[in-house]
């Protein structure tokens, strides 16, 4: 997988910390975060960016795996 892995300090995102990973798949643009402080049920979230827009979704760590 192609991407990038990105630690946002404290103090740049208020008390939210995160993990990011970032690829490109048959031109569409997917970013996965890990969000750590989140509630356990919503702590992935996935982006997917492609020419007709964006979706979203959120799903548990178990789900994400």
């Amino acid at each position: 997988m192609e991407g990038f892995n990105c630690e946002l300090n404290r103090s740049e995102k208020g008390m939210r910390k995160r993990n990011r990973r970032f690829s490109v798949v048959e031109r569409k643009a997917f970013e996965f975060e890990r969000r750590v402080s989140a509630s356990p049920e919503g702590r992935v979230v996935i982006t997917e960016k492609g020419y007709r827009g964006s979706f979203k979704a959120t799903t548990s760590e178990g789900g994400g795996r």
